[in-house]
């Protein structure tokens, strides 16, 4: 965000600014991270110049994402000696570069905190990330580019594929997604592969029984996602002596409207002993499964996993683990290698008792922490947990005062929905959906929960209308 502020004079001294440029000249001639030791403080850089441009990485050719005025002061966090840029941090809590000329800056404080080169090669410092989305399971996927500091679309969308879930590689160059040969239970399906720029889309494995949900390994070789391994795959008609103990298929009126229990039918058996039954059509209750997929011939193997086992993430920084969600006991941490699993989330005071709103887990680019969209009693919101399970933050609610509005209108309180987590290329912001607004779109918070905004600028994504159906959809991936 620019920020207009009066220009103030305050020239650096010649002494200084010789002191400064000797040392970075000498310092950039052995290749490490270079800055002004004085006495006190962590490293800071004054503005001397009138005006300096803030990029949003090491090179010119990256778009300005700030300004400094002269007189301001920044901390610094690293040095590219390659190029003489220094990279700062932001009053608005962003990472920008700002280039050396020699005299247009001054930096002061203790440099010892610098122990090595500022990387240059994470996303923070290229000109753009990239964001794919789906606007519905099965449907358009669209990639779009996303300045990668402050986290705003910066290019019109385009059309990449049609499929579901899809996810990008770590390298951020292919994109992951399935298709279903059918819209019917137990139908099979397909796991695919395309180019970022929408070329090379190629089939990787075929005959899964309704993939979804695909996870790069942290290498990009591998790809868990899951599969259909058995259960009830279709309604079943079933008449017992006794009420059903799984749901029913509960099918609509003539109005249009679910009246549950209409669809249990009692049946008199004349013959043999003149019983009583209950007749009625079983939803359909399949089995999930993870599979582990091989990006270079396609091959399967099944992960040991629990008969419900759904939306795997796999660790960035533990290789060996994958984390899914039980839909008996919660989130599982599972090692791939000694195919063992253990709960993920610590048992709430020893009672043995797991939490089972946790939904969609994602992990964040370091592995440090898991995004899920959390099931708040009758909404979804989006919290965050430590990558060992402890530290349970929500970073989504719904303000009173909507709910006071709501009431004033003589409406009933309905608390605002955030679903489908993506995290940033430098896990700095998260992306999610949410009907706050009254339709579906896509938001962008910091990491912590502040500053929620939309994602778009108005008008980027006119025509395109978003779906979230409550079954854990991957609809975002940001790479």
């Amino acid at each position: 965000m620019m920020r207009n502020r009066t220009a103030r004079r305050r020239p650096m001294s010649y002494q200084l600014g010789m002191a400064v440029l000797m040392t970075l000249l000498t310092m950039s001639a052995i290749g490490v991270p270079v800055v002004v030791a004085q006495e006190g403080g962590s490293p800071t850089l004054t503005v001397a110049a009138g005006v300096v441009n803030v990029h949003g990485g090491p090179e010119v050719t990256v778009p300005v994402v700030d300004v400094l005025w002269q007189g301001d002061q920044v901390d610094v966090i690293g040095y590219d000696a390659d190029s003489g840029w220094w990279q700062v941090s932001l009053p608005d809590g962003g990472v920008g570069w700002v280039r050396d000329r020699g005299d247009n800056l001054a930096i002061n404080g203790d440099l010892s905190v610098l122990t090595a080169p500022a990387d240059v090669s994470g996303a923070d410092q290229r000109a753009t990330s990239v964001l794919v989305f789906q606007t519905v399971s099965g449907g358009p996927i669209y990639a779009v580019e996303v300045d990668p500091v402050t986290a705003t679309a910066v290019s019109p969308t385009r059309f990449l594929t049609t499929g579901m879930d899809p996810a990008i590689s770590p390298d951020g160059q292919t994109v992951a997604f399935t298709r279903w040969d059918t819209s019917l239970w137990g139908t099979t399906g397909s796991l695919w592969l395309i180019a970022i720029d929408g070329s090379d889309e190629r089939m990787l494995a075929d005959g899964l029984y309704q993939p979804r949900s695909a996870s790069w390994s942290p290498d990009g070789t591998q790809l868990a996602l899951n599969v259909v391994t058995g259960g009830r795959t279709d309604y079943e008609y079933k008449c017992t002596s006794g009420p059903p103990s799984d749901p029913i298929h509960d099918p609509l009126g003539d109005d249009g409207q679910r009246d549950s229990g209409i669809d249990v039918v009692v049946e008199y058996e004349e013959d043999g002993d003149h019983s009583v039954r209950l007749c009625y059509t079983l939803l359909p209750r399949p089995y999930w499964g993870i599979q582990v997929v091989d990006v270079a011939t396609g091959e399967g193997e099944m992960v040991p996993t629990n008969v419900f086992a759904f939306t795997p993430t796999w660790d960035p920084a533990n290789p060996w683990r994958i984390v899914y969600r039980d839909d008996e006991k919660g989130l599982v941490s599972v090692d791939i290698v000694e195919r063992t699993g253990m709960s993920f989330t610590p048992d709430i005071e020893r009672s043995m008792v797991n939490d089972m709103g946790d939904h969609g887990p994602v992990f964040s680019p370091d592995g440090s922490q898991v995004a899920t969209s959390y099931w708040q009693n009758d909404h979804w919101e989006i919290q965050t947990l430590n990558a060992d399970g402890t530290g349970r933050v929500r970073l989504t609610s719904t303000p009173v005062y909507v709910w006071a509005e709501q009431i004033l209108a003589g409406q009933e309180t309905q608390s605002w929905n955030n679903a489908a987590p993506a995290w940033s290329p430098t896990g700095s912001q998260i992306a999610f959906v949410t009907d706050r607004t009254g339709q579906w779109e896509i938001w962008v918070m910091h990491a912590d929960g502040s500053n929620q905004r939309p994602m778009f600028p108005d008008g980027t994504l006119d025509g395109l209308t978003l779906e979230y159906h409550d079954v854990d959809e991957r609809v975002l991936s940001w790479k």
